[in-house]
């Protein structure tokens, strides 16, 4: 069962979303216990917030998918967590085929 239910068009018009994952601190906060299990991420401070809060919305949405297990975000929601955490070099390629 999703966490997140109600009939929304976008998952950024949902009220929690930008508590969740924009917010600067709860982001921190993310990043600090994924720290502890999974070593530092890079120093580009929009970098690592884009990663975790790629990372909560996930988390928010699905609760917790398993190791290897990958879903396609909501374009809506990759666009609003690049635009509020863009790159220094002006290209966002943080997701990779594999």
């Amino acid at each position: 069962m999703d966490a997140i239910s109600g009939d929304l068009s976008y998952i950024t018009l949902h009220p929690g979303f930008d508590a969740v994952c924009l917010n600067i601190y709860v982001l921190q906060t993310a990043y600090l216990t994924f720290r502890q299990y999974h070593g530092q991420l890079t120093n580009d401070e929009n970098k690592r917030h884009r990663y975790i809060a790629y990372r909560q919305i996930v988390e928010w949405c699905w609760v917790w998918l398993g190791r290897h297990v990958r879903v396609r975000l909501p374009a809506c929601a990759v666009t609003c967590i690049r635009n509020a955490f863009p790159a220094l070099d002006g290209q966002n390629n943080d997701f990779k085929f594999e």
